[in-house]
């Protein structure tokens, strides 16, 4: 498994957030690591949703099916680079669970 970097993981939010942007054929200038998809005219958390399998599946991180990277727990919006550090913490989470007690990295059963 390769290891994204946070650079790579705000290209990969960023470009989930303009490939939809452009689906529904609004502007896409101005994305920005600031940007909160969710202020933007339909974005909403089923397009977070979508806009979130887009990037993990960019990147190969895995996310929870029912979860939004765009928002937090208690609903708040979160920005590109607030995004992007979640799914940093899903893959650190991710790899330590691959890790064995012994230190060895394979998959977790």
């Amino acid at each position: 498994m390769t290891t994204a970097t946070k650079q790579s993981c705000m290209d990969a939010v960023k470009q989930a957030v303009v490939d939809i942007l452009n689906d529904f054929k609004l502007p896409t200038t101005n994305i920005a690591s600031s940007t909160v998809p969710h202020k933007i005219e339909q974005f909403d958390s089923d397009i977070g949703i979508f806009g979130t399998a887009k990037a993990s599946a960019a990147l190969g991180i895995n996310v929870p099916l029912d979860e939004n990277i765009f928002k937090d727990k208690n609903g708040g919006m979160r920005s590109i680079e607030q995004a992007a550090d979640r799914l940093m913490e899903l893959q650190a989470e991710q790899s330590r669970s691959r890790r064995s007690p012994n230190g060895e990295v394979g998959f977790a059963s």
